[in-house]
């Protein structure tokens, strides 16, 4: 038997109800989960997703580590990308909608440290909205 699953029902409901939210005459995308099996990383997760351009196709899958708010922060970070037309990738756009999705799920500051550096747009955001968050070297 395969180790990939449909994922467990917090992460499913939490599909649901995001793009239910923003596209609800589609198809909820279907999400598809791994459980990490590397020893060095297996409290971080990852995953990714289509955009909701690809409906009824659209998928999001999430390789979890064993930290429940880490693969959150996965599930939120792809359903932004699944909200959006498939060209947003890591863009302002993209930006808007995770820090909104992290906001109102209570995460920004996790999400400040878990989003990595490269993803100016995201980062950029934050120091706008959560000053606080950052020291005088960004």
């Amino acid at each position: 038997m395969g180790r990939t699953t449909d994922g467990p029902p917090w992460a499913q409901e939490l599909v649901a109800e995001i793009s239910a939210e923003f596209h609800p005459e589609l198809p909820t995308p279907k999400l598809t989960w791994n459980q990490s099996r590397r020893v060095g990383y297996r409290r971080l997760s990852s995953g990714r997703a289509g955009s909701y351009e690809q409906s009824p196709r659209a998928r999001i899958h999430v390789t979890a580590g064993n930290d429940r708010t880490d693969a959150r922060m996965a599930v939120l970070h792809e359903l932004a990308h699944w909200t959006l037309p498939s060209g947003c990738r890591h863009g302002p756009e993209w930006a808007a909608r995770a820090f909104d999705l992290y906001a109102r799920h209570d995460l920004i500051d996790y999400a400040i440290h878990w989003e990595r550096r490269e993803q100016s747009a995201f980062h950029a955001l934050a120091r706008e909205r959560v000053p606080a968050h950052y020291d005088a070297d960004g």
